[in-house]
């Protein structure tokens, strides 16, 4: 499953929202942060993947009427 973010959320540690409903206990979730700074420059150019057995030990949170795992962008590997 493929997650599209557009804005990570800033708290220490800087983390991404992936929604529970979508996480698969035996899959890879794969992430791209399309957040740009002002001058247009991605932040986080790269693509990533995470095992969704790996997500699901994150906390969860309430993101709107949407319960997400926070997951760490510095616990994603790199494609």
């Amino acid at each position: 499953m493929h997650f599209e973010i557009h804005k990570p959320r800033w708290k220490s540690p800087i983390s991404v929202g992936l929604a529970c409903s979508r996480i698969d206990q035996g899959g890879i979730a794969t992430v791209e942060i399309t957040y740009k700074d002002k001058n247009g420059k991605r932040l986080y150019p790269s693509k990533y993947s995470i095992p969704c057995s790996v997500v699901q030990r994150h906390p969860k949170s309430k993101a709107g009427p949407t319960e997400v795992y926070m997951v760490p962008v510095k616990s994603l590997k790199e494609d």
